[in-house]
């Protein structure tokens, strides 16, 4: 009866308390400086479909050349990202 009952009022679970449990977030990040270019766009579309089919979600986070990626870093890490890749 829960369970339907939750289904009926469109309950959704909160995804950072359940990455808490399972002790995983099903999530990558991708920091990187540009995704312009062909190759990058087709890098990230892989990353992503890949990621997907295994149950994963691919955030990307998009720093200023000239920056540091430190704040994007821990905006990730806050997060509990499974992995991080960094991109040139």
């Amino acid at each position: 009866r829960v369970l339907e009952e939750a289904e009926r009022v469109g309950f959704r679970g909160h995804s950072l308390a359940r990455a808490l449990r399972m002790k995983r977030s099903f999530s990558i990040g991708v920091v990187g400086a540009a995704y312009s270019d062909s190759y990058w766009a087709e890098l990230l579309s892989a990353l992503d479909r890949t990621a997907r089919s295994e149950g994963y979600h691919v955030i990307i986070c998009h720093r200023a050349a000239d920056a540091g990626s430190g704040s994007e870093i821990r905006f990730l890490l806050d997060r509990q990202v499974d992995a991080i890749v960094m991109c040139p």
